[in-house]
């Protein structure tokens, strides 16, 4: 067995106690054998605390990164997963930003509509707090970032907001890329992935700017999911699974917003798959695009595929009324919606109100 902790605090020393991973006779002879070696793990715990030690791990396995159920067990014991290394003999370097319960990634634009859907999201302003992805803010620990095309850093404005709260990505431009859309392209998709490498988090979370999300609905099926797996979640995909034309064995998901496990991102985002996710079939023209490459990508994986209900896109003026995710809609709309669902109400019965009584257009 090999075993490597990097010690990231100096002054601090590493107990290791070694023992044989093969079962002793004693198991087999005596059933209570097992119950006092768990007992045995709490007594050694308290007597290294006792002289100063922070944390304590009984290694009786080979953990694996991919592993949901070993990376809620890192973070249980205060243990970075990224100290743990893997075969390479030697820890990853430490991520960008600290670990969080979820990363968003919002792909937007850098025009006016685009900065007004930043400013929500980041809930800059008090009418913007139930806006889902500073809801999520208020419950658990989210870090995020805006994906833009590189053309907007030309734009004195945008990098005077990149100064400000330095949460802007810049994809590379790619001849398939719309002008305006917020819609990634296969490979813009493929780049966001690889830059995501090192960020540690139990869920990615990626979104259009003009999609409302249900941050309560939301947060209601991932809890559900977790506790169902005792809260080690893995190879699993929420979102809104469609049957695709071309294969209808294999139901495809709806790309403007889905939820996706560490281990998952992790498996497509490694340095040994992710440069072979095929983009350029899928850019060319009729291609399908991102959704089609995101699909083919997964399809071949052995996944959960949840399906998180209520997800609505292509909308032109409808607002269904069990909607928790609704794309595309105006910034007004996203604030009005946010706010209905934290008050109990149909999201989308209070817009049709206020389109009936002429306060929305």
């Amino acid at each position: 067995e090999q075993f490597f902790f990097a010690n990231r605090y100096l002054g601090l020393h590493a107990a290791v106690c070694f023992d044989s991973t093969f079962p002793h006779f004693r198991i087999q002879m005596q059933a209570q054998y097992k119950q006092r070696r768990e007992r045995m793990q709490e007594k050694m715990t308290k007597a290294f605390s006792k002289i100063g030690f922070p944390s304590m791990m009984y290694l009786l396995q080979k953990y694996d990164h991919l592993s949901g159920a070993d990376h809620a067990e890192f973070i249980s014991q205060d243990v970075p997963p990224w100290h743990i290394s893997d075969d390479t003999c030697g820890p990853r370097p430490d991520p960008p930003v600290d670990f969080g319960m979820f990363f968003a990634a919002v792909f937007s634009t850098a025009d006016v509509r685009g900065a007004q859907f930043r400013s929500l999201h980041r809930g800059a302003a008090a009418e913007a707090e139930n806006v889902w992805l500073p809801k999520l803010q208020e419950i658990a620990s989210v870090n995020w970032a805006f994906f833009l095309p590189e053309t907007a850093a030309l734009t004195p404005s945008i990098m005077q907001e990149e100064e400000e709260f330095g949460d802007l990505v810049f994809l590379p431009v790619s001849q398939a890329a719309g002008a305006q859309g917020a819609e990634p392209t296969a490979e813009q998709l493929r780049w966001t992935l690889a830059f995501l490498q090192r960020f540690q988090f139990r869920w990615l979370l990626v979104a259009q700017q003009d999609a409302f999300v249900s941050a309560g609905a939301l947060l209601g099926a991932i809890s559900a999911l977790e506790q169902a797996s005792g809260n080690s979640a893995t190879r699993t995909v929420l979102g809104s699974w469609k049957a695709r034309e071309n294969d209808a064995q294999s139901p495809g998901l709806v790309p403007e917003f889905f939820a996706v496990t560490q281990d998952t991102f992790h498996l497509l985002a490694s340095h040994r798959v992710v440069r072979w996710l095929r983009t350029e079939d899928f850019d060319a023209q009729g291609g399908g695009g991102y959704a089609a490459a995101l699909n083919a990508w997964l399809a071949p994986l052995e996944l959960q595929r949840p399906e998180l209900p209520g997800i609505y896109v292509g909308r032109i003026g409808g607002c269904p009324a069990d909607a928790q995710v609704l794309h595309p809609v105006e910034p007004q709309e996203l604030l009005l919606l946010s706010d209905a669902a934290m008050e109990g109400a149909p999201p989308c019965q209070v817009i049709q109100q206020m389109r009936s009584s002429g306060q929305l257009q």
